[in-house]
């Protein structure tokens, strides 16, 4: 006798294998990676409209499984002042059970006034304490979840 299955039956087994892989992951606590530490800071162009900056940062993944950052979008402010916007612009891969630099590459854009005052400050080699606050998007698995960041830097 043989036993022959249709394509509707190879479809719902393959669909309840997701579905229970999902159940099983979704069961195991994710810890958020840990922001450990801003190591490097390099200011790659700044004017009055924006800059380019790279930020090393050493991130700590706890879990069994990597992550990938899609995106990440912030808000640039100094003082009680938000000056502007930024937005990193490469995806980094966070390994499994790691403690590792990761270099971001963040654009921002300064709003009017506030952005030519902080530009300045830059330029003519007064210190100025930025603080970056927003969103971090993070995948893994097909999971996409966002966590909130915040790091600042006397630049």
């Amino acid at each position: 006798m043989k036993f022959k299955l249709t394509k509707f039956q190879i479809t719902t087994f393959i669909t309840l294998v997701v579905i229970a892989s999902l159940g099983v992951v979704a069961c195991n606590e994710i810890i958020p990676p840990e922001v450990v530490g801003v190591e490097s800071f390099q200011i790659n162009n700044m004017s009055a409209s924006g800059g380019s900056i790279d930020v090393g940062v050493r991130i700590k993944n706890e879990n069994n499984i990597k992550f990938t950052i899609t995106s990440c979008k912030m808000d640039v402010i100094s003082g009680n002042s938000k000056i502007g916007t930024a937005e990193v612009t490469n995806n980094i891969v966070i390994p499994k059970k790691s403690e590792d630099l990761h270099t971001f590459k963040i654009t921002a854009k300064f709003n009017g006034i506030a952005g030519a005052f902080a530009a300045a400050m830059n330029m003519f080699g007064g210190k100025k304490e930025f603080t970056f606050k927003g969103e971090v998007k993070v995948r893994t698995m097909g999971i996409t979840k966002k966590f909130p960041i915040e790091f600042s830097h006397a630049m």
